[in-house]
């Protein structure tokens, strides 16, 4: 119970943006998971500290912690955390410029989305893998990515994932120079 309770106080100064202090919460939650062999909590608790590292660009940091756990969650066999791993390691590699390893880690996680009819996830890793396309100037797959993204959104009648869709294909088609778009 106390582990939870740090990181749903980590959790609620991620959310605000006070990322040091979430980051605090999240190392004291992760310290009881620790103490009670709570693997699952370890795991999810340290893909939560991933993601503050690339807040505040550490991302080699989070680099090592998302291959342990991805080496920790594949023993588990806990498929949506290895979804959100994967998502998270193509951010952190979008983040260093690895390209490769970003789709690469993003394609596993489009694929185990698809299969657990995950769309929220999904769309998110959609999103993400917009991003690396159009860092690749591949705009055409960029556009087709973001149109999916897009479609989910909608779908959901989720007005935020439709605005990040649509600025990002505004970003697409400014890389393309088509501005009649």
């Amino acid at each position: 119970q106390m582990a939870n309770c740090w990181v749903s106080k980590g959790i609620i100064h991620h959310r605000l943006e006070n990322y040091q202090l979430a980051l605090d919460y999240y190392l004291r939650g992760l310290v009881v998971h620790e103490r009670y062999n709570n693997e699952l909590g370890i795991v999810g608790t340290s893909n939560n500290i991933g993601v503050v590292y690339n807040k505040l660009n550490m991302h080699e940091a989070a680099l090592e912690l998302y291959t342990e756990n991805l080496r920790k969650a594949d023993s588990t066999l806990d498929l949506p955390r290895i979804a959100a791993m994967n998502n998270n390691l193509g951010e952190t590699y979008l983040s260093l410029g690895q390209l490769d390893n970003a789709r690469q880690a993003l394609k596993k996680a489009i694929k185990i989305n698809i299969e657990q009819n995950d769309n929220y996830s999904l769309g998110t890793s959609f999103k993400t893998y917009v991003l690396v396309w159009n860092e690749l100037e591949q705009y055409d797959s960029a556009l087709y990515y973001n149109e999916k993204s897009l479609e989910l959104g909608l779908n959901r009648e989720h007005p935020i994932e439709t605005a990040e869709a649509k600025l990002a294909e505004g970003d697409i088609y400014l890389n393309l120079s088509d501005y009649n778009k």
